[in-house]
């Protein structure tokens, strides 16, 4: 059994290595959103789902959380979260109406994919998830990052746009769930999420 398992683990390595740039190469263009800050009416509704690909709503997205505590670090991130202990390592980085929607997340049967720009100089950029598909324990995240235009009027207060979303938990026999952040059709980032016993 042992070797069934890892000749599995070793099959599905083989099928991401292959699949992902054939996925890669299969998303369309990003289109381009709205520049500068983003106001109510431009912020996703509570229920908003992807066009196309796996059904998500978001839980927080904004360009800072105002809570004293954000992602720190200047480069993007991904994150993939599949249980309540990893969850609570997220709360600190968003904001407390995303705290209060990510208690509500049933982690039996969902999970919560972020997706963080890095710290920024001024205001107006923005995370925008715009798609999620699925094959088998790959995930690849389509976002837009959202900058300002360079005539645009910016306050100098440092900023660290995400995009917090829930989605479906896949029915996978895989030990491990790979995430794949695409922006502006580049891989910019690849993780693999161990899931817990």
């Amino acid at each position: 059994m042992p070797n069934r398992r890892r000749s599995r683990s070793l099959l599905d390595r083989l099928l991401t290595a292959v699949l992902i740039p054939m996925l890669v190469l299969s998303v369309p263009a990003c289109t381009q959103g709205p520049t500068g800050p983003a106001t109510s009416s431009s912020l996703p509704s509570p229920t908003t789902t992807a066009s196309t690909g796996l059904p998500f709503t978001t839980i927080d997205r904004t360009e800072r959380n105002f809570t004293g505590s954000w992602y720190q670090d200047q480069k993007p991130d991904l994150r993939g979260v599949t249980n309540s202990v990893e969850a609570s390592q997220l709360e600190s980085l968003i904001s407390e109406r995303g705290r209060d929607a990510l208690r509500q997340v049933n982690y039996q049967t969902d999970m919560v994919i972020g997706v963080f720009q890095g710290l920024k100089p001024t205001d107006g950029y923005m995370v925008q998830i715009e798609r999620i598909t699925a094959y088998s324990a790959t995930f690849t995240i389509t976002a837009q990052f959202i900058e300002p235009s360079p005539d645009e009027k910016k306050n100098d207060v440092v900023t660290s746009p995400y995009h917090v979303v829930r989605v479906s938990k896949p029915e996978v026999t895989a030990d491990e769930l790979t995430f794949v952040l695409v922006v502006s059709d580049t891989v910019i980032l690849s993780t693999t999420h161990r899931l817990s016993e």
